[in-house]
């Protein structure tokens, strides 16, 4: 079982300027680059399975183009895996990974006290961008607007007050790795990265 800590959310608009960025935890930050890739996302500190570590939950979107379909996906990051005893990473990574095709990525979003769960099939990678981290990831065609990640983010542009992620352990149903982010605020962050889209 997981533990982490409460944080406050506010939201945080930025744009990317080339220049490296410090994150305030527990807040909300969206940045969109030259070529239109845009994310939303939001990191906290977490006690994981007794040891200190950290999260992250990024939507990112694209918009078709020239030869290329758009995609919006999920990312779940936890971090240091090194310190996470008893989950099977190795059973998310990579294409051909045991977990294709299988849907152990729960996605709980709440409003007014009403949770609204989605069973969403993923994959998962070693973080390039965080050290010890693992990436679990869900996607979806941007132009699919009944897309299961589409329709997450639509309930959160509806006033939702927080998500849950959790994925299931594909080795042993029993061992699930959780986090629930704070969404309050969060709607300009979420209407950005979909305007147009």
């Amino acid at each position: 079982m997981l533990q982490w800590l409460n944080l406050t959310t506010a939201v945080v608009v930025s744009v990317l300027a080339g220049a490296p960025m410090v994150f305030a935890q527990g807040q909300w930050h969206y940045e969109v680059n030259q070529v239109e890739f845009r994310k939303a996302f939001i990191e906290q500190t977490a006690v994981v399975l007794g040891s200190n570590g950290s999260t992250r939950l990024q939507f990112t979107a694209t918009q078709d183009g020239k030869g290329s379909t758009g995609m919006i996906a999920l990312e779940f990051t936890v971090a240091p895996i090194s310190r996470i005893k008893g989950f099977d990473f190795g059973y998310f990574e990579g294409p051909g990974a045991p977990v294709e095709g299988q849907k152990l990525m729960r996605v709980t979003v709440t409003k007014a006290g009403q949770p609204s769960v989605h069973m969403l099939s993923l994959g998962g990678w070693l973080s390039a961008e965080v050290n010890d981290g693992f990436v679990f990831s869900a996607t979806n065609q941007t132009r699919d607007k009944q897309g299961q990640v589409r329709q997450i983010i639509t309930q959160i542009l509806q006033g939702a007050d927080s998500i849950e992620v959790a994925v299931i352990d594909g080795s042993n149903h029993a061992i699930v790795l959780s986090a629930t982010f704070p969404l309050k605020g969060s709607q300009p962050v979420f209407a950005a990265l979909v305007r147009g889209i």
